[in-house]
């Protein structure tokens, strides 16, 4: 190893970091919780107490790696919004024209945000933005207050806004209103957005925001912040660009999965192209951090990083496993396997008539998003899908919708885009086409009727593809629903010991596991 890049400056070694965030909101108005407040505001703000903070969590993380093996001497630690930023810029790959990088987050490194412009392979950074400011972690409060769970949940929230303005504007509400005037986009600093005067500090805003949102209808909540976030960005998307002249975007961290909101930003008339990264939360910053090294340290005659392509960097398991996996399994309910050599066709003939069907296959996907290798796969065009996958596994909340993957070269039959944009990754999304809607009506969002497309190419997911491709066949519509493969709360299933345990403790009724077909007997 030549170096090994670490993200971010220093790292608080929370075994739950959404409980550290928890143990923040309640009781903020107490005297107790007042003082140890404002001595950590005093610790984040005084450059030379939180210099020698930094160090000892530093120190604390690069002990815990030497007692691993490795070299102390060749760490390089990488602030975390140059992690974010490096990992969409890079990823992005535009290395002949400047791109204008931005970052917003709920917090990393005492910023929520930041400016960057990447020029021919490296990373300028013209503004940041406090944490003190963050609009991530209002969002995340205001998770929190309507009984979610912040840093997990904040997708429900996004999923329930559409609800929220059933019988007006919701700009003319008072939790987007009261929202909006906590910020503003100065004058003086036009690629910032700071507090107005007399809004406290987000990490102290809890009383504040709960007063805003007292007696409010919890739709109408979630339609206010979501409003309220999707305006606020907008606004300095705008004035980034109109400030440095560059309007090709690469944005990274995590309030970049809001997928509603980027479908806005790609809608700007400013805005000639964008990428963003996909799962663009804290966990792509270790990716981040490396590109930055490899782009930074010693980077005479190094090649520049690749565009990114597909995610498929998980473990691929054999059939020999899945078999040996299939005869350990003292099943709960009866099932059957055969092995299918054309495993594709069978797995498409199934969905073509309106089965759900769950399917191991090939390398992980990584990221929050799962891209066909571990998902649930179901017909589209019947939304009362939706009710049979929640019954059988899902439970999902009942305003959430699911999403399709479909061919590459179709997508665009059955949503529109405002302009031309890949869209591999699930990171955004696109309004329907009204004549295409019943086609894919359980994979759109029943109220606004977006979709968030997975557009699959045939070089990435050969096989994959030719499920859906066959599926088009059949029904007229190369498109399937995509759902993960897990069980509620749970994450993902990675080895066929989990795709097996999750289809025998639920209501699924196939899966594929490698080339072997598993099918419950009927009771």
């Amino acid at each position: 190893l030549d170096h090994i890049a670490l993200a971010c400056t220093y790292t608080v070694l929370h075994s739950d970091p959404a409980g550290a965030i928890l143990g923040q909101y309640p009781g903020q108005r107490g005297l107790i919780s007042t003082l140890n407040r404002r001595a950590r505001q005093m610790m984040r703000r005084n450059d030379w107490i939180f210099e020698r903070y930094r160090r000892k969590q530093a120190g604390i993380r690069e002990s815990a790696l030497a007692d691993l093996g490795l070299n102390a001497d060749r760490m390089v630690p990488v602030e975390h919004h140059t992690c974010h930023a490096a990992a969409s810029y890079y990823s992005f790959a535009h290395y002949e024209d400047p791109v204008l990088v931005l970052t917003c987050d709920g917090s990393g490194d005492r910023l929520c945000g930041s400016v960057s412009v990447g020029r021919a392979g490296k990373l300028e950074r013209l503004e940041e933005i406090p944490d003190s400011e963050s609009i991530g972690r209002i969002y995340a409060l205001i998770t929190y207050l309507l009984g979610m769970k912040p840093l997990e949940h904040e997708y429900k929230v996004m999923g329930l806004a559409p609800y929220g303005d059933a019988d007006d504007d919701v700009r003319s509400s008072p939790v987007y209103k009261s929202l909006s005037a906590m910020f503003e986009i100065p004058r003086d600093a036009p690629l910032v957005w700071r507090r107005r005067r007399g809004v406290p500090p987000v990490e102290s805003a809890a009383g504040y925001v709960q007063e805003i949102l007292r007696l409010e209808r919890f739709d109408r909540v979630a339609a206010g912040v979501q409003a309220f976030v999707e305006d606020l960005l907008t606004a300095w998307v705008r004035s980034c660009i109109e400030h440095t002249g560059i309007s090709r975007l690469a944005l990274g961290g995590g309030v970049f999965m809001n997928v509603k909101l980027n479908q806005l930003i790609l809608a700007m008339p400013e805005v000639d192209e964008l990428f963003i990264m996909p799962s663009c939360g804290d966990e792509t910053n270790a990716i981040g951090a490396a590109f930055w090294v490899h782009a930074n340290q010693d980077g005479a005659g190094r090649s520049p990083v690749p565009k990114l392509g597909p995610l498929y960097w998980g473990r691929e398991y054999g059939n020999d496993e899945c078999q040996a996996a299939l005869e350990n399994r003292d099943f709960i309910s009866e099932a059957t396997w055969e092995e299918e050599p054309d495993i594709s066709s069978f797995v498409a003939r199934l969905v073509s008539s309106g089965e759900v069907v769950a399917r191991h296959a090939g390398r992980m996907e990584f990221g929050a998003r799962a891209l066909g290798n571990r998902s649930i796969l179901a017909p589209p065009s019947d939304r009362g899908v939706v009710d049979i996958i929640n019954n059988m596994i899902k439970q999902r909340d009942f305003w959430m919708p699911f999403a399709p993957s479909v061919t590459a070269e179709a997508g665009e039959r059955f949503y529109s885009k405002s302009k031309p944009m890949d869209a591999p990754y699930m990171v955004i999304t696109f309004d329907s086409k009204p004549e295409k809607i019943g086609e894919i009506a359980a994979a759109t969002h029943p109220r606004d009727g977006t979709t968030r497309p997975q557009e699959v190419h045939k070089s990435w997911n050969p096989e994959y593809h030719k499920i859906i491709e066959k599926v088009g066949e059949v029904t007229g519509s190369p498109v399937v629903l995509n759902t993960s493969f897990n069980l509620h709360g749970h994450p993902i299933v990675q080895s066929p010991e989990d795709a097996i345990d999750v289809f025998d403790r639920s209501g699924l009724k196939h899966l594929a596991l490698g080339n072997f077909m598993v099918t419950k007997k009927q009771a």
